[in-house]
């Protein structure tokens, strides 16, 4: 049963935004601010990381299978859509039996998942001609992360298929955004085969070797020979935005793809509140500089939006103006 017309119903009821809207909060709100004078709003929070979307099974269609159209998560912050799969008609993604996974794109923030979060799938798959498309799966599902186990495979299925969501819960957690993979020094051209880019946020007292490959974040894959790199050196990564333990570990790990054999390397970062961290790889004959972004989050997006921005000296609520004129200023004289 599709449940996606009920769920935008009553979305629409209560939320003055278009449904369709998406988040306008960057991963980076509080990157600028100056350590120890955050402002109050500022907070690291429980929020979720999606680590991957697949087909699982398809019924009554053929292998393999070329879909568009967006998968959003939807949580209390800003009640608008947070893109994890965002694909256009036109850029449509071609998924095998062999590689069964979506080319995730986002979130495009972190996450929040102190209540319940919506997931709103919409997928279609591409005929020859827009008017023979058909609608691949559309649904809502719901999740609720303060519930069951810290990691959890959620699923979801109609006539055509079956789909399964790989997602954790952090707490205390902050947004990581990989700002820049770069390439400073190298001796030939690099990635001449193809690389991948992936990382890791390990909780406190995790070890690396203990951490399975099913929970790293892809963020690059490129064995196809698509051009991943520009001019300059910098790699073009599919998505960017994670989320941290303040009290864990990030670590991004880079491998270059070679007939005689795979070149791999890792940094390991220390989430932060706020600022900026960067640590640098080798890679054979090549070095490449690793940059990230550290930001809190907001439980609401009320307070940007009354005051229009996000203010690093507002370290305190301001008083009601009913309490100022209460006060007794002669004290202060």
């Amino acid at each position: 049963m599709n449940r996606t017309p009920a769920h935008r119903s009553m979305w629409e009821l209560i939320n003055p935004n278009k449904f369709e809207e998406l988040t306008s909060l960057t991963s980076m709100l509080f990157t600028s601010c100056t350590p120890g004078r955050m402002p109050w709003y500022a907070v690291n929070q429980l929020s979720l990381q999606i680590y991957s979307i697949k087909i699982t099974e398809i019924t009554d269609l053929e292998w393999p299978l070329v879909v568009y159209g967006i998968i959003a998560a939807r949580d209390t912050v800003d009640s608008c859509r947070n893109p994890l799969f965002l694909c256009p008609r036109d850029e449509w993604q071609c998924i095998t039996q062999q590689d069964p996974f979506l080319r995730l794109t986002g979130p495009a923030r972190a996450i929040l998942c102190e209540d319940p979060v919506s997931f709103e799938i919409q997928l279609k798959l591409k005929g020859r001609a827009e008017s023979e498309d058909r609608v691949f799966i559309s649904d809502i599902l719901s999740h609720d992360a303060n519930a069951g186990d810290r990691f959890s495979t959620l699923n979801v299925s109609n006539h055509f298929c079956k789909m399964e969501l790989c997602v954790e819960r952090f707490k205390g957690s902050v947004q990581a955004t990989i700002l820049d993979v770069h390439v400073v020094e190298q001796g030939s051209p690099p990635f001449p085969h193809g690389g991948r880019v992936v990382c890791s946020s390990l909780p406190r007292g995790v070890h690396e070797v203990n951490w399975p490959s099913s929970r790293q974040i892809v963020l690059l894959d490129s064995v196809d020979g698509r051009r991943f790199i520009d001019e300059h050196g910098y790699i073009d990564l599919q998505r960017n935005v994670v989320s941290a333990e303040l009290r864990g570990e990030l670590i991004v790990c880079i491998k270059a793809y070679s007939p005689c054999g795979d070149i791999c390397g890792d940094v390991h970062f220390t989430p932060k509140k706020c600022n900026f961290s960067k640590e640098r790889i080798v890679l054979g004959d090549m070095e490449v500089e690793v940059t990230v972004a550290w930001s809190l989050m907001v439980d609401d997006d009320v307070t940007i939006q009354a005051s229009g921005h996000v203010d690093p000296f507002g370290m305190c609520p301001p008083l009601h103006p009913s309490l100022l004129k209460e006060m007794d200023w002669s004290v202060y004289a």
